[in-house]
């Protein structure tokens, strides 16, 4: 292992030691028995909370068990406070005066043998409202009906609702009209059906007097009771000043560790700086962490100046453009992501680096207008990031890292502003055989572990990944790389041209081992070096697959390796001129279709 020079002082003052923010949601919903109020109506202090919630541009939705008639008796105005009003536990939806996606009512008859047994009960559109103390006797009524319905608890309140509705339900169908991701979503609760409208949100939370299992689940839980929380978490919600604590949200899995336990970070969104050395899998980790968060329905736009990322396109809500022309302009980039759950590659990869540089002068800058209007994109990866976002760079001033989600893929992570730094979460770093002391700076200062210690865990093979997560207790793990769903389909150009470090080329050898003094740095110069060198340097290598593993640990490009290595497999130390010359050709021509393919 060759030395490390000391880390950089600017590098490690950057990093911040407060824990990170949640950016601001777009919407909250509310259940409203024991959690606005426990009266008929919320005090004035809950709805002047509401009130400028909605002032500052929060939706805010209304999710209850309560039957519409029954709400509107005792809380008339009901309707002027909230943007959605869920009732009937998820089964009736109305927004405004317009009621939506109505469910048909529980079977009658099961009301009418109810009425018979003198079992109290009250009818709503969809859902009949019970007693839990007569809940053993209403499960007899539906068995001997033969009904597919289920019971419902809300402390001691039962509902009947049809199979499968719950307050989630009926959350993701006011989410789908208002045009809001249930990413940008909070809810909050008290009872035992409320656990569904939690797990329908980003983040759940909890008021101080909810049941025990309710706070368990969530991932937040108010110190204060009832309304007096809510008026709290509104006051954080519209400051800034709530901190997301993840407990049980869909994780992104790297891979796993030498143990065979997977490695993760949390799926949501968080300021990461993916670092590593030309072609280390940056693009490939790049690419895993994206599909996932797509595949999870979150709002992706990559900036993939080398093309690296159109294989994403083949995710259902993935759109890539600038692959067979110039880009449309930013504007009519970023208005591509009024989908909740769209992403959007743009593929800069046909312009040139003037080009590229003036196209993202104006890109950031719609994005951040996005963002700041509905919210999207959720995610926005920066591959060569360095390049983009300098320290001199206009760029810098127009992203907004407070508001979390950018991922920034670099080999030269001293190259990067300084704030990016200060406003990095995590740290993925790819381990190679001399790991760049400017990624292990980064990594030991963001993870508060010793350099040497970093430095002696990013040394080894490629295609694993050290994961250093600020402010974590425990030293950063350290994973093989999983496998993508997505293939990794790119334009190689950098790499059938521009080619790689100098340190990562491939050397020519004879038979004897002996270098030739030839070297191909890229698919072009090896395939010019394979027309040219002699058969004994054909053989050397083919016979141990050095073409093949060079092209799968340098490039990582899978699908040429395995066309390359059923070639390598046809030599063996007995193969005779004309079958060395066999290979020969068929090595250029695999090569040759693949550098045509992508450069045309």
């Amino acid at each position: 292992m060759s030395a490390v020079p000391p880390p950089a002082p600017d590098l490690a003052d950057a990093v911040p030691t407060s824990a990170p923010r949640c950016g601001r949601p777009r919407l909250v919903a509310f259940d409203y028995d024991g959690t606005l109020t426990t009266t008929t109506r919320p005090s004035a202090a809950v709805l002047a909370a509401l009130a400028h919630a909605r002032r500052c541009g929060l939706a805010v939705v209304l999710a209850t068990g309560r039957i519409l008639d029954e709400l509107v008796a005792d809380f008339p105005d009901v309707g002027d406070h909230f943007d959605a009003l869920v009732v009937e536990n998820g089964a009736h939806v109305r927004i405004g005066d317009r009621d939506v996606t109505p469910l048909a009512p529980v079977d009658p008859r099961l009301a009418d043998q109810l009425a018979s047994k003198a079992i109290k009960h009250r009818r709503g559109r969809v859902i009949i409202a019970c007693s839990v103390a007569d809940e053993h006797a209403i499960v007899d009524v539906i068995a001997a009906l033969g009904l597919e319905c289920q019971l419902t608890r809300n402390r001691a309140e039962l509902m009947i609702v049809p199979s499968g509705v719950n307050k989630g339900v009926g959350l993701r169908v006011a989410l789908g009209e208002l045009g809001i991701s249930h990413h940008d979503c909070v809810a909050v609760g008290d009872a035992e059906n409320d656990h569904s409208l939690l797990a329908a949100a980003e983040l759940g939370v909890a008021v101080a007097n909810a049941v025990g299992s309710l706070l368990s689940d969530a991932d937040v839980v108010l110190e204060t009771a009832n309304g007096a929380g809510i008026v709290e978490l509104l006051d954080d919600l519209t400051t800034d000043a709530l901190v997301w604590h993840r407990r049980r949200r869909p994780q992104l899995d790297l891979g796993c560790d030498a143990h065979g336990a997977v490695v993760s970070i949390p799926a949501h969104p968080a300021n990461i700086i993916i670092s590593g050395g030309s072609g280390d899998g940056k693009s490939y980790l790049a690419g895993l962490i994206a599909e996932q968060l797509i595949e999870l329905g979150y709002s992706v736009m990559v900036i993939d100046p080398e093309g690296d990322h159109i294989g994403l396109d083949t995710l259902r809500s993935a759109t890539v453009v600038g692959d067979d022309g110039p880009p449309p302009a930013p504007d009519t980039v970023v208005a591509m992501l009024k989908r909740s759950d769209a992403c959007v590659v743009v593929d800069l990869s046909a312009f040139d680096h003037a080009e590229r540089f003036r196209y993202l002068g104006g890109l950031p800058a719609a994005i951040e207008a996005a963002r700041r209007t509905h919210g999207r994109p959720h995610w926005v990866f920066i591959d060569e990031a360095h390049r983009t976002i300098t320290p001199s760079s206009a760029t810098l001033g127009t992203i907004d890292l407070s508001a979390s989600g950018y991922c920034l893929v670099t080999w030269r992570p001293d190259e990067l502003a300084a704030p990016l730094i200060a406003g990095t979460d995590i740290v993925l770093a790819l381990t190679a055989a001399d790991p760049d002391p400017s990624t292990v700076d980064l990594v030991a200062a963001v993870s508060g572990y010793a350099r040497r210690d970093i430095a002696e865990q990013l040394t080894g093979p490629t295609g694993s990944v050290v994961v250093a997560v600020r402010n974590q207790p425990h030293p950063p793990p350290t994973a093989r790389l999983a496998a993508r769903h997505t293939n990794h389909f790119r334009h190689e150009h950098k790499y059938d041209v521009d080619g790689t470090p100098p340190h990562r080329g491939f050397w020519m050898r004879s038979d004897q081992g002996a270098p030739t003094g030839a070297v191909a740095h890229n698919l072009h110069e090896l395939e010019v070096e394979l027309s040219r060198c002699e058969r004994d340097v054909v053989r050397h290598h083919a016979l141990r697959g050095d073409f093949s593993r060079w092209i799968d640990d340098v490039f990582h490009l899978r699908d040429i390796a395995a066309d390359i290595a059923a070639i390598e497999a046809t030599v063996d130390d007995r193969s005779a001129a004309a079958a060395i010359d066999i290979a020969r050709l068929e090595l250029i021509s695999s090569l040759h279709r693949r550098h045509h393919h992508h450069t045309t």
